[in-house]
């Protein structure tokens, strides 16, 4: 928003309203406020795009969108505040986050959220861990019998799925970072990614046999960029492209659940889990 505001002191108002109907509406009220920028005691610059940003939610795509000023600085004043342009500007809401700052330290995830242990088995949780954190103050740690699942209802489109993982030097074993196309407690169940984790080695292995050498000690993000409707998906480790592979060889379009997987390994950590 870009003004010349010279007048007063009061509070500069906005009404913004969405219509699915007409350019004659009916309006929907989608926010209101005060725009904090053309209400300090200096004259706001002219030809300045205000500083401080007017966020809200909004879960409507509407097909026409009216702007109101109901309250300027000086409404009693016979000048005029001018402003020049509007931005409506949006980002999408990621389909799924979890920074497992809700939960207790030491509680199991089994049972929370929607998370569960493989085939709903209690035994098969994992703890959530204030020991190491990327975000916040808390993370899930994967201990040796994890086998924590959660699951998704995505069919067709892109989808990137991301998570930041920690594994400490000094680690052995061998975890797994498993995505399915196809998820149900007792099956059918349907793999797509596997990665494998060799702690001992360094060793990252993807699925077609590609490698990369596992980072210690720093928190690191493992991402898969997920082509449903062309079958693909990009393998991504630290920052960088490591494969290209097919998704699932049956074609189903899907993504049915992620499973962090211990298989008696030593813990690896995980925070800010992303679908988007």
């Amino acid at each position: 928003t870009t003004a010349n505001d010279d007048y007063g002191r009061d509070p500069v108002k906005f009404e913004l309203y969405g219509s699915n109907d007409s350019i004659d509406g009916p309006w929907t009220l989608i926010a209101a406020g005060d725009i904090i920028d053309f209400a300090q005691t200096a004259l706001w610059p002219r030809f300045t795009m205000n500083a401080t940003a007017i966020s809200f939610e909004n879960a409507i795509a509407y097909e026409h969108y009216q702007v109101l000023f109901p309250a300027l600085r000086d409404p009693a004043s016979s000048t005029l505040m001018q402003i020049a342009d509007v931005e409506l500007l949006g980002t999408l809401a990621p389909l799924f986050f979890e920074d497992f700052e809700s939960y207790e330290a030491g509680s199991d995830m089994h049972g929370q959220s929607g998370w569960k242990g493989w085939d709903n088995s209690a035994g098969a949780g994992a703890p959530v861990s204030n020991a190491q954190a990327f975000s916040g103050v808390n993370s899930v740690e994967i201990i040796g019998s994890s086998d924590l699942v959660h699951e998704f209802d995505v069919a067709g489109g892109v989808v990137e799925f991301s998570a930041m993982q920690y594994i400490p030097t000094g680690s052995t074993g061998t975890s797994f970072f498993i995505l399915l196309n196809t998820y149900h407690d007792g099956g059918p169940d349907d793999w797509s990614v596997q990665t494998q984790f060799h702690l001992d080695t360094g060793v990252v292995e993807f699925d077609g046999g590609a490698t990369a050498q596992i980072v210690y000690d720093q928190w690191v993000e493992v991402k898969y960029v997920i082509d449903l409707d062309n079958n693909t998906v990009g393998n991504y480790y630290n920052g960088e492209l490591v494969t290209t592979f097919q998704w699932d060889n049956d074609v189903h379009g899907t993504l049915g659940a992620v499973d962090l997987f211990g298989n008696g390994a030593s813990s690896v950590w995980y925070d800010d889990i992303v679908v988007k």
